[in-house]
């Protein structure tokens, strides 16, 4: 993507990880952006840390994505702002790493309404701005899990299968309209949300790619790929591991998954003593 062509940004989960580098990443390119995190304290760090906290091209701001009113008030923000919003990149999640059945009705609720409807308000509240410019972008991180269900984090992987699907199908129905949506699936990724994982027996699976992707190769291809080709899905996985193929393979044949998943889940466990004796990474 040209530097020289700015746009305008709405981006969540900046406070840490694959949010916190692309609004780096973002601002570095000359774009105007629209920052937020639910975690205030965290959001305002990464902004004095990063360069861009007193930037006349970024606001910082504190979103719950599980409030619709919320939504509308900071969609409206950088429109009244800047005047448009030309694209949209939901980031913040959650996981955890539990087996189903040990599940508390508190975790269900918050991985479906964080990653789940959290995506969708969004979604749907930029779209309403964007269908009547006919002009905009929405892109949608997902996930791997996303793709193909993951034992261990059947949880995390039902919200984000749904993202994957709503995102697909919504760009479907608003590309007639100049707008266009995209899914962007990435393998486990070095970022808090990987370190909880690491001595998670249950989460053994996500870690059986050959290294976890660095947060700057999940924003490049945000920004160098998404949406520069604006296709319907990205899958992120590290050069030469074959994640994304095997995710489409599995889910496309899911006995396959199930005759695989010991031999998968070993090369996992293998993976995760690695990165712990390692330090994790974030």
């Amino acid at each position: 993507m040209s530097t020289k062509t700015t746009r305008t940004f709405l981006v969540t989960g900046c406070a840490s990880g694959i949010g916190r580098c692309l609004a780096r990443r973002l601002h570095q390119l000359g774009h105007s952006l629209l920052a937020t995190d639910v975690n205030e304290v965290g959001l305002r760090g990464a902004a004095e840390a990063d360069g861009w906290a007193a930037s006349e091209r970024a606001i910082a701001r504190v979103l719950d994505v599980r409030d619709p009113r919320a939504w509308r008030e900071v969609v409206a923000e950088a429109v009244d702002r800047w005047g448009r919003l030309d694209v949209l990149v939901n980031v913040a999640g959650v996981l955890v790493a539990t087996w189903a059945h040990e599940a508390s009705d508190a975790q269900v609720e918050q991985i479906i309404d964080i990653n789940t409807k959290g995506v969708m308000h969004g979604t749907n509240t930029a779209l309403r701005v964007m269908v009547p410019r006919r002009s905009g972008h929405v892109v949608n991180v997902a996930s791997l899990a996303g793709v193909i269900p993951v034992p261990g984090l059947a949880l995390y992987s039902a919200s984000k299968h749904a993202v994957r699907a709503y995102s697909i199908a919504v760009a479907q129905e608003v590309r007639r309209h100049g707008v266009f949506v995209t899914a962007v699936c990435p393998t486990v990724v070095r970022t808090p949300m990987m370190d909880i994982q690491i001595d998670r027996q249950e989460a053994a699976i996500t870690f059986s790619g050959r290294r976890p992707l660095e947060p700057d190769e999940v924003t490049s291809a945000i920004v160098d790929r998404a949406l520069v080709r604006k296709p319907l899905e990205l899958l992120v996985d590290a050069p030469g591991s074959w994640q994304g193929l095997a995710a489409k393979i599995g889910n496309a044949v899911p006995i396959l998954a199930l005759w695989m998943g010991d031999r998968v889940a070993r090369t996992g466990r293998a993976q995760q003593a690695r990165l712990a004796r390692s330090g994790g990474g974030t």
